[in-house]
């Protein structure tokens, strides 16, 4: 699978000062919190991420953040293969992946698969959860991280930013 992080302002992109992420050359939008920074790192592009510091129990700083990427599909794909191939994927591709479970959702109206996880990330174990959506010919995902303690803290964000995607196109 070749997924490249959403195109930035050169594609059409904006982000008004409530924080609202805005692609039109891919036709969606979602808001996150107004105290929430957009950054980049080196696995990818952050779309946003908390300002709060929380550390883990060996006092390793990270912030709860959310990434979130498109990927061209090359053939028809329904929503379950495409679930399959991402657990699967994950499986080989994090260190200590747990699998937590599968829930159907919508995002942006359309059908989409939340899977939940528990992964390291260099030496920091985290709480991931995965929404994914087929439209036309493309993947719309979304990964929220957070670390285990503070995952009930942050799941109303998290849903909070998934609940106001929206496909604009």
């Amino acid at each position: 699978k070749k997924q490249s992080p959403a195109p930035e302002s050169e594609t059409g992109d904006t982000q008004p000062q409530e924080n609202v992420y805005v692609n039109s050359t891919l036709g969606l939008s979602f808001k996150a919190p107004q105290n929430w920074e957009k950054v980049q790192n080196d696995s990818g592009f952050v779309y946003s991420r908390s300002p709060e510091k929380e550390f883990d129990a060996n006092k390793v700083e990270f912030h709860a953040n959310l990434n979130f990427v498109t990927e061209e599909l090359p053939s028809p794909i329904t929503l379950d293969q495409y679930a399959q191939a991402g657990n699967a994927s994950r499986a080989t591709l994090l260190q200590n992946y747990q699998f937590l479970g599968t829930t159907k959702e919508t995002l942006g109206g359309e059908g989409a698969i939340i899977d939940d996880y528990f992964a390291t990330l260099g030496s920091i174990t985290v709480r991931q959860r995965q929404i994914y959506a087929i439209r036309g010919q493309r993947a719309y995902i979304f990964t929220f991280s957070s670390l285990p303690e503070s995952w009930d803290k942050n799941l109303a964000t998290f849903d909070e930013i998934r609940n106001s995607f929206t496909f604009t196109g």
